[in-house]
């Protein structure tokens, strides 16, 4: 028999079984396919219906309703009716005449009559007793025959089994099983439209626990609640504690929606009470003003039809009934439940192992319980876990904030909102809550808190693109906001940073150094940090290692937000250039966990690391939630990194895209964009316009007095001297990299320096001095652009050319693999696994498809003839199916065309 047709998430294998199994008069007649609401039972049905039919076989399909449960004989009336549409039948009868047995003789006798055909009986659990007694009759009369009997069936529901599946004999059963994390994701893929990040498809498929109906309900929710957004053909959860906002007349809910009023309010009531355990059942009973036996006989029924879990702590199966079950409460009803909970865990009398559960019941009781100690634990609460989560604090402030608070508790909770919402890229928010601390509640601040809410107010003023303001305060108009003089010389430095004026920051900095250096508190350590940042940017500060030794002196008094903040600074300023070493020495000499970074600097982080597909999904989550427009510094570093990955993967035009649009949004330090635009221009092999970037990039740099990052610049123009349409060069490279690397002292700089040696030079000891640095670095990618960069000079054997070529693969940077083959073939270095280079060619060929070049421009990049990429192309639609360049690219964008090795 042929396979079905009808595509079937991750059972298509099943259904080919199944449709074997059926085809074979020597297997049982009956065959029921067993498996939870939202399994894809009834799919199934249809691919095995939708394959009979193509293959001749009559097919019958009935589906059973719920009420049909309590109709006697209505479930083999209704194969009796779907069987007369295909059968003559001379001995039709009133329904009050149909008995069992001569209902049950005369479907058999008519089945038979039809040669090879198939019953679909569809949500079998709802037969009524009479008809599973005439289907056991009709089952045992087929035995031998080519026509069966097929039951889909929601379990868990022993009782509800059809009498004819209790005998062995006669009944195969297969039970559908739950999608895996790689078949989900194929699924939610097509249901959102876009291609899911780690972090979305593993949500969504816990939640949905592999069951395609809860799948799309918890995806679908999420997208109504907001939690999930899409962005250039990406799925990101941006709220990952927003639960999915899932209608009750969805499927998903229609065990719940069919329940008694009773015994739905049970439900809903253990949505909000069951992780307190055995503790729920008499709170619950006490909310809801019933008996608490009353009660248990509803838990009982519920675990009976297969919601919740058996044993003293019930919990529902599935856990988006649990996410969204508690939304369905009435906003009193739910209040209650909460002030239930609040009280028997402050009593004692009941606990949960979620150690978010008090403060999350806390919130929603909204003051119903003592709403003073209610006030003081949220704060509590809320200062314990911002630093980890700042997003789950965000609802327990705002409930704080609705509550009677003093003054004191007023400000803690502010200055709470003030993080959490910079942290959120909530910038007016941040904004308007820092400007009322500071004008407002001044007598309740410290000296350290003024400082750091100045510098928070700068901060969303900066993303808000208010440059009015902050040119007010750096002309010293503060207005009415608390600060004294040292505290205000120091955030005009950091608006001035902000505003890519470093030089200007430092001058201010320096002239006035007798002012805030001996401030009191956190002052005169921002004053240091912003100093030494501006200073390494300009090629002025001293030796990394003397510097993070005075600010570890000096930040060990400070409370564990603000230091984590410094340290975040200077290791931020080294990923900025390139430089993992010094940010990792940063981390560890100021104690910084690497989660305490940001997601821009992390995903910096890990793009430096090697970790790229990581990096592009937190980069893409930054900036959908709009938190890069607040570090401008750590902004750059971002799209840059992004850039490369898209570059090196061979995403040209996307590459140019995300730098047009960093440099569209701020342009701090923004020459270090410029190598990226060099380096697309070269791939098209336009020399020329590469060498102006590189220059223009320079020029740009050297207006504000910037060194950092020119030695990549100066690199890119030492490469273009070789190459053809180069112009000539009119300054000595090797001296300015020199210069560069002595002032600014990075890993970074010295590599790039012996870099243009090698290469200007031809000198080996210096291209030997390079590889040993780069290799140094932890850096892989880095690394890999080295040994290319040496091989094409001429410096580097087969062997660590093929290091470079494995080094590439690991990042799945294939335009650089690509080119590393054609650099192989010109030093008769052999390729390895060919088989490997030629589904890579496939898939590169396709990626620059979609990346919209044509076949000149892709002939170009690959350096072949565009009559060679036409029949590549060819080749590739034959292979894959696909009729054009648009199904093509509509495939890949879909993730639906994956590089297959």
């Amino acid at each position: 028999m042929n396979s079905p047709a009808t595509a079937l998430f991750g059972k298509q294998h099943l259904i080919e079984q199944l449709l074997g199994f059926l085809d074979s008069k020597q297997t049982a007649p009956v065959l029921v396919i067993g498996g939870p609401a939202g399994v894809g039972r009834s799919t199934a049905m249809a691919a095995l219906g939708a394959a009979a039919r193509a293959n001749g076989v009559t097919t019958l399909v009935v589906r059973m309703r719920e009420s049909d449960r309590s109709r006697p004989h209505r479930g083999v009336m209704r194969v009796d009716d779907a069987l007369s549409e295909v059968a003559a039948d001379p001995a039709q009868q009133d329904a009050e005449q149909r008995t069992v047995t001569r209902t049950a003789t005369r479907l058999a006798d008519s089945l038979l009559g039809l040669g090879p055909a198939f019953v679909l009986i569809d949500d079998a659990q709802w037969v009524d007793g009479h008809s599973r007694a005439a289907l056991t009759t009709v089952a045992r009369r087929l035995v031998g025959s080519p026509a069966k009997l097929v039951l889909s069936l929601r379990t868990p529901r022993p009782a509800e089994l059809p009498a004819c599946t209790q005998e062995d004999a006669l009944v195969h059963a297969v039970r559908l099983p739950p999608l895996d994390r790689a078949e989900s994701r194929v699924l939610l893929g097509q249901v959102l439209g876009a291609r899911l990040t780690p972090r979305l498809a593993d949500r969504l498929h816990e939640l949905g626990g592999g069951l395609p109906g809860a799948l799309i309900a918890a995806a679908r929710g999420y997208q109504r609640a907001g939690a999930v957004r899409v962005s250039d053909h990406h799925a990101y959860l941006v709220h990952e504690h927003l639960p999915p906002q899932v209608d009750l007349q969805d499927p998903v809910l229609a065990d719940v929606r069919r329940l008694p009023p009773h015994t739905r309010a049970v439900a809903l009531g253990m949505a909000v009470l069951a992780p307190l355990g055995e503790a729920a059942t008499g709170l619950l009973a006490g909310s809801l003003d019933r008996p608490e036996q009353e009660v248990r006989q509803a838990l009982d029924e519920l675990t009976a039809l297969g919601l919740l879990t058996v044993g003293p702590d019930r919990r529902f199966r599935s856990p988006l009934l649990a996410e969204v079950l508690p939304a369905k409460l009435g906003p009193y009803a739910r209040r209650r439940l909460a002030s239930a909970a609040v009280r028997a865990v402050w009593q004692g009398a009941a606990r949960s192992a979620d150690p978010f559960y008090l403060p999350e019941q806390l919130a929603i009781s909204a003051g119903m319980v003592d709403p003073e100690r209610t006030g003081a634990e949220l704060l509590t609460h809320a200062e314990q876990v911002v630093l980890i989560d700042h997003a789950r604090v965000v609802p327990w402030l705002r409930a704080a904030a609705e509550l009677p608070l003093g003054r004191q508790e007023q400000v803690r909770s502010l200055r709470l909102l003030t993080v959490t919402s910079l942290y959120d890229g909530q910038w007016q928010r941040a904004a308007e809550s820092a400007e009322r601390l500071l004008a407002e509640h001044a007598d309740l601040l410290t000296a350290d808190h003024v400082q750091c809410l100045q510098l928070m107010y700068v901060t969303a003023l900066l993303a808000l693109r208010d440059f009015g303001t902050l040119d007010n305060l750096i002309a010293g108009d503060w207005g009415q906001l608390s600060g004294g003089p040292a505290q205000r010389i120091v955030s005009s430095a950091c608006a001035l940073s902000m505003l890519d004026r470093f030089r200007q920051a430092h001058e201010l900095l320096e002239s006035t150094r007798s002012t805030w250096q001996g401030a009191e508190g956190f002052t005169s350590v921002l004053g240091e940090m912003f100093a030494d940042q501006a200073a390494r940017l300009l090629g002025l500060g001293g030796p990394l290692s003397t510097v993070l030794d005075r600010t570890a002196r000096l930040l060990a008094p400070v409370e564990e937000l603000n230091r984590q903040a410094v340290a975040a600074a200077y290791a931020r300023t080294s990923l900025t250039i390139n430089d993992l070493s010094s940010a990792r020495a940063a981390m560890s000499r100021l104690a910084l966990p690497e989660q305490a970074l940001n997601e821009v600097d992390l995903a910096v982080l890990r793009f430096l690391a090697g970790h790229w597909d990581e990096a592009l999904a937190i980069s893409q989550l930054a900036i959908v939630r709009g938190t890069p427009t607040g570090n401008p510094l750590g902004h750059t570093g971002m799209y840059r990194a992004m850039a490369r990955i898209h570059l090196a993967r061979g995403s040209l035009s996307e590459a140019r895209s995300i730098i047009a649009k960093a440099r569209a949004e701020q342009q701090v330090a923004d020459h270090l964009l410029s190598s990226v635009d060099a380096d697309v221009e070269l791939l098209l092999t336009n020399v020329p316009q590469a060498d102006r970037l590189l220059r223009e990039g320079l020029a740009v740099a050297s207006r504000r007095g910037v060194l950092a990052g020119t030695d990549d610049l100066l690199l890119g123009l030492a490469q273009l001297r070789s190459l053809p349409g180069a112009l000539p060069e009119d300054r000595d490279l090797v001296a300015c990299t020199g210069r560069v690397a002595t002032a600014v002292d990075t890993r970074a700089a010295w590599l790039n320096h012996l870099l243009t040696r090698a290469l200007v030079l031809a000198d080996p000891d210096s291209a030997a001095s390079a590889l040993a640095l780069a290799r140094a670095s932890g850096q892989p990618f880095e690394l890999a652009n080295t040994i290319f960069r040496l091989a094409g000079a001429g410096f580097v054997t087969a062997k660590l050319v093929h290091e470079g070529y494995a080094l590439y693969g690991q990042l799945r940077a294939l335009l650089s693999r690509a080119r590393t083959r054609h650099l192989m073939r010109e030093l008769n270095i052999p390729v390895p696994d060919r088989r490997a280079a030629t589904a890579e060619n496939e898939y590169l060929l396709a990626t620059l498809v979609t990346d919209g070049l044509s076949n000149r421009t892709v002939a170009a990049v690959l350096h072949t003839s565009e009559r060679s990429v036409e029949s590549r192309l060819s080749r590739l639609f034959k292979h894959t199916g696909y009729r054009s360049r648009v199904e093509l690219a509509t495939a890949m964008l879909a993730g639906q065309f994956e590089l297959q090795l």
